[in-house]
């Protein structure tokens, strides 16, 4: 069965350092060989659905003859380690024009330092026989550089295929390099750049995630059981909870702009103010910190023992000491103020507070400040 490849805005632009890859027309022939790109028509893709990876070059003509593909090998590498320099690349995956086959093959003996372009994967390939262009197709491009019609090659493999063969789960980040060339053993044709070090893309993953971790901002200790929600706009999109480690996981978030408000007793929310951005096909990562309430944090350890009480004092003294040197406080500073002081009272003699903590305007949404 034909697999159903992805429609042209799913797939994601490779990126090195954020800018797109981009390859000039006519440094190489036949066409069909000739990868070409720029930043509003980047050269190379990678898109994902649920069974299946998908990898896509543009090239200034057509990859296809007589049913088939052309005498020549499509080919990308992948970097799983991020140490090129000791390692080299992992494996190879490949459309061989030849034998109208794509191939995964392990790079067993890896030739590095070196050029790296001359480092041949070893391994027995693994292959799957294109029919009908059923797993690789070539279709019309949304581009005319050079003046002609491009086209995109696209190449599929099945996902339960990379977790098994090479040994990575859905949240590995994997880099790749593109490159056209007479047959997958001889890197001599079109490359993404010169340097082999250099030329492999940004890290990207099988799915889309975000996650992260929250901690106490104080102490920098995890915090667990938090709830964490994502917002678009004022509608709840989803939510969970952070496990012992204060580690928040949401897979496959549909991609675009979000909120993120994070709660937990003792702890101010951050009031919806951290921003996030969920790109396709990445670990999109963000950490967040979480100021602690100290009046609650003292009324439940009222019942604690005494010593805890007093080490908690003193943590909060040097804050109030602190703020009250630099700041005026306002009618409602005063108030949560000797409210404070009240609750002090109840456990030790020792009158301290923590106004840096309680003051609304630090430690929630007012005035434009958030935690992060």
């Amino acid at each position: 069965m034909a697999v159903v490849f992805p429609s042209n805005d799913q797939y994601v632009a490779l990126t090195k350092d954020g800018i797109p890859f981009i390859d000039p027309v006519g440094d190489e022939n036949p066409a069909s060989t000739d990868i070409v790109g720029t930043v509003d028509y980047p050269a190379v893709y990678f898109a994902t659905d649920i069974t299946h990876a998908f990898f896509r070059f543009r090239l200034r003509g057509s990859p296809e003859l007589s049913g088939g593909f052309t005498n020549y090998a499509w080919v990308i590498l992948f970097d799983l380690n991020n140490n090129l320099l000791v390692d080299s690349y992992q494996w190879e995956f490949a459309l061989n024009g030849v034998t109208e086959e794509e191939m995964l093959i392990q790079n067993t003996v890896p030739n590095s330092p070196g050029s790296g372009w001359t480092d041949s994967a070893e391994g027995t390939p693994i292959t799957f026989p294109v029919v009908s262009y059923d797993i690789a197709r070539a279709v019309i491009a949304d581009s005319t550089l050079g003046g002609v019609q491009n086209y995109f090659l696209d190449l599929s493999v099945e996902i339960s295929v990379l977790h098994s063969t090479l040994g990575i789960a859905d949240d590995t980040p994997l880099r790749f390099t593109y490159f056209t060339a007479a047959n997958p053993n001889n890197f001599n044709k079109d490359r993404l750049c010169g340097n082999f070090y250099v030329c492999f893309s940004d890290p990207l993953t099988l799915t889309t995630q975000l996650s992260g971790q929250i901690t106490n901002k104080d102490t920098g200790v995890a915090i667990a059981d938090a709830l964490v929600e994502i917002y678009d706009g004022d509608v709840l999109v989803d939510s969970t909870t952070t496990d012992m480690l204060g580690q928040y996981v949401f897979s496959e978030p549909d991609t675009g702009f979000y909120t993120i408000k994070i709660s937990k007793c003792c702890f101010f929310s951050n009031c919806y103010c951290n921003s996030v951005t969920v790109e396709q096909n990445k670990n999109n990562i963000y950490n967040f910190s979480l100021a602690p309430d100290c009046v609650c944090v003292i009324k439940c350890l009222m019942a604690e023992d005494e010593r805890d009480i007093i080490d908690e004092k003193q943590r909060v003294y040097e804050k109030v000491t602190d703020y009250f040197i630099t700041s005026i406080p306002d009618q409602e500073t005063l108030s949560r103020y000797i409210t404070l002081l009240c609750l002090l009272n109840k456990g030790t003699s020792v009158l301290d507070c923590c106004i840096a903590k309680v003051l609304k305007n630090l430690y929630t949404c007012e005035e434009g400040e958030c935690d992060g």
